[in-house]
């Protein structure tokens, strides 16, 4: 019964010159225009996580832990490159690189899910390079290199000549 009062709500709406797709558009925007970025992120994870990932635990940590607390109750709309490229930068500067990443390439997904919902019209995270993730580390000093030389030679001269105690403690 109800499929065929959907039908005849629709083909009135045609009648009348509206496109239902549009329609569906306008309706779902409204009711998800103000939603926060906690909000979608919760849809998200069960829409498209929950699905994806075996195991999607690590996720959720960071959606838990370092993605709502500063900006879950903002506007989805609301969030700019500048907020998350700085909550990203952040964990790489906690020493965390690799979660840097992983958290940018949460909220990638996250904002280019909006996207396909027709909620934002630009993804701020391609402002936040995965490049600039990497903190730079100095090259071995060259007493470290010249340390590093030696004690090499002398372990491959003790293992090439049958020795098996190493000529360093």
């Amino acid at each position: 019964m109800r499929a065929r009062e959907e039908r005849d709500k629709r083909a009135g709406m045609v009648a009348d010159g509206k496109s239902p797709v549009q329609q569906k558009k306008l309706e779902r925007q409204k009711l998800t225009a103000e939603m926060t970025l906690r909000e979608f992120g919760e849809e998200y994870f069960v829409e498209v996580i929950q699905k994806r990932w075996r195991d999607p635990r690590n996720i959720r940590r960071w959606l838990d832990n370092d993605i709502y607390p500063p900006l879950g109750n903002k506007a989805l709309k609301e969030s700019t490159p500048a907020e998350v490229q700085a909550l990203v930068f952040r964990k790489r500067d906690h020493g965390f690189e690799s979660a840097a990443a992983k958290i940018r390439e949460v909220l990638k997904g996250l904002f280019d899910y909006a996207i396909a919902c027709h909620l934002l019209m630009m993804n701020p995270m391609p402002h936040c390079r995965c490049v600039l993730l990497r903190v730079h580390e100095p090259a071995l000093g060259l007493s470290r290199r010249t340390r590093f030389a030696s004690t090499f030679r002398r372990f491959t001269r003790a293992t090439s000549a049958g020795n098996s105690s190493l000529p360093y403690t």
